[in-house]
């Protein structure tokens, strides 16, 4: 199945895919909206197969394969393709469950707004930040790989209001399995208010730094974090983005000025 379109499949029922190819190319006219599939208050699943957005010759950037909004999706397995862009974009209390495969993109391949994802396996790739979150989203890792090769592997967002109040909401990351690597800079770079626990299994590698807390609640109970490149530590103020390397945990209060608190039970720091 192949298209032009800006949503070129729309689901309002549920559908199950278990093989083939659904693509869209965003034409030279496009506004750079082009998904191949939107989700819409129902179901999707997928056994195999590959589901892709393609850059259109002299065109737009198709944007995102998977726009899903108030919906559950299952990934067992195949392949999910966003030549730039983003893979998943989830919104409105959508949930979606990982377990094989591989997703592949841009900058912000996956993107939570108020929904979850929950990654029990499969491949994570970036060029840019892999998995974000934002406005009370829920990551959960139990095993898989997330590689961002230019940038953060996990990022949040800690914008505020005039008032100084998060524009985003608390989120949560609970990771205790899988791999998780930046090969540029921080692997996982939190500076939203919300709760992160790494445990378990979990391996962390970044090439500048290992993790970055600036805001919210953080337990390591078990993960080991390793800082890979040969790098000398130091610390520089940054309003937006990360300010320390060398260090396999850093904590540094975001300019948003809100409350860290850390406990580590147990864990590995190279």
């Amino acid at each position: 199945v192949t298209g032009m379109k800006a949503y070129h499949v729309q689901l309002i029922g549920g559908l199950a895919i278990n093989g083939g190819n659904i693509s869209t190319t965003p034409s030279k006219t496009s506004d750079g909206n082009g998904r191949s599939v939107m989700v819409y208050n129902s179901s999707f699943e997928m056994n195999d197969g590959t589901v892709s957005v393609a850059k259109a010759e002299g065109g737009q950037n198709g944007v995102g394969v998977f726009y899903i909004q108030n919906s559950n999706v299952l990934i067992n397995d195949g392949e999910i393709l966003a030549s730039e862009g983003t893979a998943f974009r989830a919104i409105n209390d959508s949930q979606i469950v990982f377990k094989k495969g591989r997703i592949l993109g841009g900058d912000e391949v996956v993107r939570l707004e108020g929904s979850s994802f929950d990654m029990q396996g499969g491949e994570i790739y970036a060029t840019g930040v892999a998995v974000y979150t934002a406005k009370e989203a829920e990551f959960v890792m139990s095993d898989g790989v997330v590689i961002s090769e230019n940038s953060y592997a996990l990022a949040g967002n800690g914008s505020v209001d005039s008032e100084g109040e998060p524009l985003n909401g608390d989120t949560v990351w609970y990771l205790d399995g899988g791999t998780i690597t930046s090969r540029a800079i921080t692997a996982i770079y939190q500076s939203q208010v919300g709760d992160t626990y790494l445990g378990g299994n979990l391996q962390v590698v970044g090439e500048k730094s290992g993790i970055e807390i600036r805001a919210g609640d953080l337990t390591i109970d078990g993960a080991t974090v390793t800082v890979a490149g040969d790098v000398v530590y130091s610390v520089e103020a940054n309003g937006n983005g990360m300010t320390t390397t060398g260090a396999a945990i850093a904590v540094a209060q975001h300019t948003t000025r809100k409350p860290i608190n850390v406990k580590i039970r147990r864990g590995t720091f190279i």
